[in-house]
């Protein structure tokens, strides 16, 4: 994100001027951010830099001006929040946030049921949001987020490694059924390639329709030896293990072996840059969760699809993308976004299963 940014000048107590070495439609957006650029005190940085700029510091303290000061930090076991009594605005009606880290669903919702824990706030699965939908002790949040659920394709391994073999897979992926199975009260199929609202009605539309005879004809073709394939899933998302085995079934139904694998997030991201990791470790399909980092589009298609982006998994070559990427970002030109999705689309890498909503639940008040 910070990658264009030529000089930064304070002009006043209130005002930053940024000067970018090249055009960057993106770039405010980027500010917006939740993962993004932040102000941070150089005093502050200063102190505490060691030998690695903050980074070791900063993975269990904070730098900065808001209502909260982390006070916790055990990484992966647990973390808390006290109230900064410098902050500057209203003081926070909690004086005190814990935020225990449960890696098991069953335990955080047996504590929440017991009143042990007050919120969830990530990860319901569809069964515990129609049970809690009907509890009427709890409250109950949706959000509309930009996230969805994606099927990844690995070209590196088997019979996908064939451009037409990849397309008749997607093709094969009964969305409609597997989106009624997983989600609560059923789902729209996405009729846009990516996030929804991130662009115009009608632009990067999702071409890939339901059809299971191009898979079946090449099945009957192939060797029993080439039939086998592995459908991974991201064990942080207990969806994501929902539609892997829903798409196992019904790829099954058509005549391959599958098996159902669970891959640590860690892991996953490990293969990201790596076609020999693509090739020997990951599975024949992932299936996990996606979300970009800003409401732009930029954020969605260079970060999947091009070959530098932190989420190309599986090491997909989308040829042309990323050229017609940096002319895009450059020009904030919708017509160039849908080219890119256009040859993401024909590549047969990747699927969107359905758009993602937030659910939390939390005690009544």
């Amino acid at each position: 994100m910070v990658a264009d940014v030529a000089s930064v000048r304070t002009e006043g107590p209130y005002a930053v001027r940024i000067t970018l070495t090249q055009k960057n439609s993106t770039f405010l957006d980027y500010l917006a951010s939740a993962y993004g650029p932040v102000m941070e005190s150089p005093t502050a940085l200063a102190a505490h830099a060691g030998k690695d700029h903050d980074q070791t510091y900063l993975q269990t303290h904070d730098v900065g001006t808001g209502p909260y000061t982390l006070t916790e930090a055990k990484v992966g076991v647990a973390y808390q929040l006290k109230a900064f009594p410098g902050y500057w605005g209203k003081k926070p009606y909690f004086t005190t946030v814990d935020l225990p880290v449960i890696d098991d669903l069953s335990s955080e919702e047996i504590q929440f049921n017991d009143g042990q824990i007050a919120a969830i706030l990530h990860d319901l699965t569809a069964p515990a949001i129609t049970s809690y939908e009907h509890n009427k002790s709890v409250d109950l949040f949706t959000l509309p987020t930009l996230e969805s659920e994606v099927v990844y394709v690995n070209e590196h391994q088997g019979f996908l490694t064939s451009q037409a073999a990849r397309l008749a897979t997607l093709e094969a992926i009964d969305l409609k059924a597997i989106d009624a199975a997983v989600f609560p009260d059923g789902a729209i199929v996405p009729p846009q390639f990516g996030p929804a609202h991130v662009l115009p009605a009608g632009v990067g539309k999702q071409t890939i329709a339901y059809d299971t005879k191009a898979l079946r004809t090449l099945v009957g073709k192939l060797a029993f030896s080439q039939r086998t394939l592995t459908v991974g899933y991201d064990t942080g998302a207990p969806d994501d293990q929902l539609i892997a085995e829903n798409v196992a079934a019904e790829l099954q139904a058509d005549g391959l072996t599958t098996k159902v694998v669970g891959y640590e997030t860690s892991e996953i991201f490990g293969w990201v840059g790596s076609v020999r990791d693509a090739a020997s470790q990951a599975p024949n399909i992932l299936v996990d969760y996606f979300w970009p980092d800003a409401d732009n589009p930029y954020t969605w298609t260079h970060i999947s699809y091009d070959p530098s982006g932190g989420l190309e998994y599986l090491s997909c070559q989308a040829r042309g993308v990323a050229a017609l990427d940096s002319q895009a970002v450059a020009s904030g030109s919708t017509s160039l976004y849908g080219e890119v999705v256009a040859a993401a689309q024909k590549t047969g890498c990747w699927l969107n299963v359905a758009d993602h909503d937030d659910v939390m639940v939390a005690q009544r008040g």
